[in-house]
């Protein structure tokens, strides 16, 4: 080769390695990160308003948060001394209602409520009616879907657990367990009314023994019916969402850890992975588009928390690799994503616990 061509080579290597940096960086910094303050970031809507709980020294209220505006206080229900008693914001859909739960003022038990807008008051929305001596002492809600529909769980006076599921139509009604099971939780519900979460059924192999499986009602006064677990991580499951077209995430679990994992009618129940050798993952929720976020860790006695997203094309990532760097944040959940990709959460900025809303770049 002479040394004009030996020249051109070198340059046009040159050329394609700063082509990979470049493309190398650009894949680092897939997200902007806003710093949602002294509250979590648990739910996002495609509106890109987000709703969590406060941070001490704030206080330990419900908040919400939209661009250009100070963190708005959503309050307690009524009759709670200001700043006496608690609430966090868990849902919110595009017409702006909230669920959540706030401490009664007679005893501070957690109550699921619905908030019709911002400057609304809560609105006590009760608990499952009693069944003979058995009543529900206190209750959570989980997820709110874009016709208002709350689901979550109430706790008996004996100790189990119930689901429930609200609407403004229908008013709280107790979800049914599955055939010889027992307990449930509702974590989730989409706009068709399918509900997912967890309940006791019975052990094929162990006749008389129940165990924790992620649960699918097809509707609320259907039936429910397990998933399922992953083949290698059959202890139990749990599912945390379910999108408008089905598909369900969670974790199914070993004695020793747990995966997270996606699920659909079609392709049954998939593995998402993990990113450290014996790590363990769990996955909080999916969009329409089927991208799923979560956190992953560590299996120990100080697990070491970091957030994840996963894509069917790129797999699971971690979240602290795709912001720009020098920021000083430990993303460690990824509890919300909406339509637009629009992920949030919360984790360390600087050593102090902050919400966080990340955007694609």
């Amino acid at each position: 080769m002479n040394a004009g061509l030996g020249l051109i080579a070198r340059r046009a290597l040159l050329f394609a390695c700063a082509i990979t940096l470049l493309a190398g960086l650009a894949q680092a910094q897939q997200y902007t990160i806003t710093d949602l303050g002294l509250m979590s970031g648990n739910a996002v809507n495609d509106l890109g308003e987000v709703v969590g709980g406060g941070y001490p020294p704030n206080p330990n209220h419900a908040f919400l948060w939209i661009k250009g505006k100070a963190p708005q206080d959503l309050g307690t229900l009524p009759g709670t001394p200001p700043g006496g008693q608690y609430s966090s914001a868990v849902g919110i859909n595009h017409n702006g209602e909230i669920t959540g739960v706030s401490g009664l003022p007679t005893n501070g038990y957690p109550q699921p409520y619905f908030k019709p807008s911002p400057s609304q008051p809560m609105e006590n929305i009760g608990l499952v009616p009693n069944y003979g001596n058995s009543h529900a002492i206190y209750g959570n809600a989980y997820a709110i879907n874009n016709l208002g529909d709350i689901v979550g769980s109430n706790i008996w006076n004996y100790g189990d657990e119930v689901g429930f599921f609200w609407s403004k139509a229908t008013g709280v009604k107790q979800l049914y367990h599955p055939r010889g099971g027992r307990n449930a939780r509702a974590t989730s519900i989409n706009d068709v009314g399918q509900i997912v979460g967890y309940c006791q059924v019975p052990d094929s192999a162990s006749p008389g023994t129940l165990v924790w499986r992620a649960c699918l009602w097809a509707f609320h006064t259907s039936i429910p019916h397990s998933i399922g677990t992953l083949p290698h991580e059959t202890t139990a499951s749990m599912a945390n969402a379910i999108n408008h077209g089905g598909e369900i995430v969670g974790w199914s679990s070993n004695p020793n850890t747990s995966h997270a994992f996606l699920w659909s009618a079609q392709t049954g129940m998939t593995d998402l992975g993990v990113l450290d050798t014996n790590g363990f993952s769990n996955a909080l929720a999916i969009n329409s588009s089927g991208e799923v976020v979560g956190v992953v860790g560590v299996v120990g006695n100080n697990p070491n928390y970091r957030a994840f997203v996963w894509t069917k094309a790129a797999g699971m990532k971690d979240l602290n690799h795709l912001i720009p760097s020098g920021t000083g944040w430990a993303l460690q959940f990824a509890d919300s994503i909406n339509t637009s990709g629009q992920i949030v959460g919360f984790g360390l900025l600087h050593g102090q616990y902050h919400g966080y809303l990340l955007t694609p770049r």
